[in-house]
């Protein structure tokens, strides 16, 4: 079983009598009802467990939030940024339309 806290993996060992059939990390930063669960059958990798973990962790967009709120953005270059963003990607659609 796999724990993470403070940032650090921590391997805990079941008894080796006792089949694992799942996985449970627990993020501590997540809410309760957010706890990522990874179900692994019996004989597989834990590589590819940890692997599933990362995959599932990037989709919920908290390392980008943490960014973000490291440094403090005015709403007018929130706006700005996103008005650049628009056109750059209308720009590519047209383009897409016209070739």
């Amino acid at each position: 079983m796999f724990t993470t806290c403070n940032r650090k993996l921590v391997k805990t060992f079941a008894k080796p009598f006792v089949p694992v059939k799942s996985i449970l990390i627990f993020a501590t930063h997540l809410k309760l009802k957010d706890m990522l669960v990874i179900q692994v059958k019996e004989g597989d990798n834990i590589e590819r467990a940890l692997k599933k973990y990362k995959r599932k962790f990037e989709k919920t967009k908290v390392l980008r939030e943490l960014r973000n709120r490291q440094a403090f953005t005015k709403p007018s270059v929130i706006n700005r940024e996103a008005n650049k963003k628009a056109v750059y990607v209308e720009g590519l659609r047209r383009a897409e339309n016209e070739a």
